[in-house]
């Protein structure tokens, strides 16, 4: 249950591996959100059929985290919509969008790479947690 963001990674790939018209780079800034999305449907699809209390209540802690993680992201789209009224690229782009970019940048920063090593860190720590109850 708590490794279930790990499954985002194979998405992320294939994703990458399709043929495009338009310009791929931004879906390489995107794996944190594919771990996201996978780390809150499959907790979500086992705490629903889930007859197991505790099942149950891993797959709560799990929706607990990755809810706390998707806050920010809601937070920066908002943010964006707003800095994005107030500050409208030109056609020239002789006066970009400088706080739209400072936020996009966040969102890279993020989603790109800190939610995936916290993941990967969480999952294995997660692992090795229930590795040791085994024993």
């Amino acid at each position: 249950m708590q490794a279930a963001p790990l499954l985002g990674i194979p998405f992320w790939l294939i994703e990458l591996q399709l043929p495009s018209n338009s310009w791929n780079f931004p879906l390489l800034f995107a794996l944190g959100l594919f771990m996201l999305t996978t780390g809150l449907v499959v907790p979500a699809i086992a705490w629903f059929l889930a007859k197991s209390s505790f099942l149950r209540a891993q797959a709560v802690n799990a929706l607990r985290f990755h809810g706390v993680i998707a806050l920010p992201g809601i937070l920066l789209c908002i943010a964006f919509a707003v800095a994005i009224q107030f500050d409208p690229p030109n056609p020239t782009m002789s006066n970009p969008p400088a706080h739209g970019e400072a936020i996009g940048l966040i969102g890279v920063i993020l989603y790109g790479f800190i939610v995936p090593i916290v993941e990967l860190i969480r999952a294995i720590v997660c692992a090795r947690r229930a590795w040791r109850q085994s024993i």
